[in-house]
C-alpha cells in the first residue's frame, strides 16, 4: 500500500471493550468471597498501633540522645543510623493516618502530631526558619559540649582523622 493511501475505520466493526461492568457473575461471587476472607485483615487494632508509634518514637529519640552523648564514632554513627530508621518508622504513619477513619483508633492523630508531626517539621514550613550548623550554633549546642567534656569537633572530623 502506499504511504499517501489511508484505511477506512468503520467504528461498527471494532469489538466492544469490556468494563468492569459486564463482569460474569461468577466473578462477582468470586471478588465478593476475597473481600469477606479478608475483612478482618484491614481493621485498624488500637494497641498495634499505638505499641508501634510508642516503641518507634523512644527508639528514634533514645538513639538520637545516645548519639549524642557518646564519644567512640562508631556508637556515634551506629546510633544515628538507629534514629534514622526508628524516627523514619514514625514518620511513616503519615501514610496510615491519613488513611483511617478518625475514630479507628482514637488519639492517634493527636497523639502522632504531639510525638513526631510538631518535633520533625516545627519551623520547616516558615520563611526564616533555621535549620542545619545554624540551628546548632544558634542553640549554642558546641559550648554546650564543650562544658560536658567534647571537643567539639564533629564526627566527620574525628572520623577522617582515625
Amino acid at each position: 500500500m502506499p504511504m499517501n493511501a489511508t484505511l477506512p475505520l468503520s467504528r461498527a466493526a471494532a469489538t466492544p471493550v469490556v468494563t468492569a461492568s459486564h463482569r460474569a457473575p461468577d466473578d462477582k461471587a468470586m471478588l465478593r468471597t476475597a473481600a469477606e476472607l479478608s475483612r478482618d485483615l484491614h481493621g485498624a487494632r488500637p494497641a498495634i498501633y499505638w505499641g508501634d508509634l510508642i516503641a518507634s518514637v523512644v527508639i528514634g529519640y533514645g538513639a538520637l540522645a545516645a548519639a549524642v552523648m557518646v564519644r567512640p564514632v562508631w556508637a556515634v554513627v551506629v546510633a544515628g543510623v538507629v534514629s534514622m530508621l526508628a524516627l523514619y518508622r514514625a514518620i511513616s504513619f503519615i501514610h496510615e493516618i491519613s488513611h483511617m477513619k478518625h475514630a479507628s483508633v482514637p488519639g492517634f492523630r493527636a497523639g502522632w502530631n504531639a510525638l513526631v508531626g510538631v518535633p520533625m517539621q516545627d519551623g520547616a514550613g516558615h520563611r526564616g526558619g533555621i535549620m542545619g550548623p545554624d540551628a546548632l550554633r544558634t542553640a549554642g549546642i558546641g559550648e554546650r559540649l564543650r562544658q560536658i567534656g567534647h571537643d567539639g569537633r564533629s564526627a566527620v572530623e574525628l572520623f577522617l582523622e582515625n
